[in-house]
């Protein structure tokens, strides 16, 4: 059952996969490729600073519990098991698991020469888990979209009376301000094997919306306002809906120089 997991979600015909060993004799190579080079046109040059598209993607697989078989006969490869049609395997697999990980599928960030910035991200994961043991396999899918915007307000003035009578203090620096909105799509499947049963146990609907303004006082001292809002659907009876929001101001000292 182990090649046949493994040929299900490589997407590869069972016929080609080895059984002579479990484990892999060469990893999958992880990538992370960056195009940056949009900027050389000299159409786009003249409007962005920066112009990226990106894409990354990285795999795990893992054998989290494995024995060699007594029984195994190398003579006879092709010994079943008396009360099945199963093959009698150099090793026992019990619990294999892998990852796979589109960190982003696509990806585009950008600065214009107007100080505006954006980012669109699509992201793509899941992760499986095979339990030999119990026949059970748990199946975690995951999508993302994330959009982001920024913008630096240059030399930006402003002034703060002193209520005591002292002198007004005057600050002209850079305001920086940055929104992000995403929506993520989790949702866990556990399949019972034996049972041809699937059920989701735990998954959501996520939109999030972050919003913040930076602003140097001094070379030490960073004002900041944020505003964060986290909307939560799930997908099981059992859990409700909900919904945090939180915002304010922070004052944050740097002793790093």
């Amino acid at each position: 059952m182990y090649y046949s997991f493994l040929a299900a979600y490589s997407g590869k015909d069972a016929g080609k996969i080895g059984i002579s060993n479990p484990f892999p004799g060469f990893p999958m190579p992880n990538w992370r490729v960056t195009f940056s080079g949009l900027t050389n046109i000299k159409a786009l040059g003249n409007i962005f600073r920066g112009f990226n598209i990106s894409h990354g993607y990285r795999s795990l697989l893992s054998i989290n519990a494995w024995k060699t078989n007594v029984i195994y006969d190398p003579e006879n490869p092709g010994k079943t098991f008396d009360n099945s049609n199963n093959f009698v395997n150099q090793y026992d697999v019990g619990v294999v698991s892998f990852i796979e990980q589109y960190s982003p599928l696509i990806g585009i960030d950008f600065t214009m020469k107007n100080s505006l910035g954006g980012k669109l991200e699509y992201k793509k994961s899941r992760s499986v888990v095979m339990s030999f043991v119990n026949n059970q396999l748990t199946e975690i899918d995951s999508k993302e979209v994330v959009i982001g915007l920024s913008y630096r307000l240059r030399g930006l003035k402003f002034s703060v009376g002193n209520f005591m009578g002292g002198k007004t203090k005057k600050y002209n620096t850079d305001l920086n301000l940055k929104l992000d909105v995403g929506l993520r799509d989790n949702k866990t499947i556990l399949r019972r094997i034996d049972e041809s049963t699937n059920q989701i146990s735990a998954g959501s609907k996520q939109f999030t919306l972050n919003f913040s303004a930076d602003y140097n006082l001094s070379q030490s001292l960073q004002l900041r306002a944020y505003f964060n809002m986290n909307k939560n659907a799930p997908y099981i009876s059992s859990q409700l809906a909900n919904a945090t929001t939180s915002g304010g101001f922070t004052l944050r000292f740097n002793l790093a120089q």
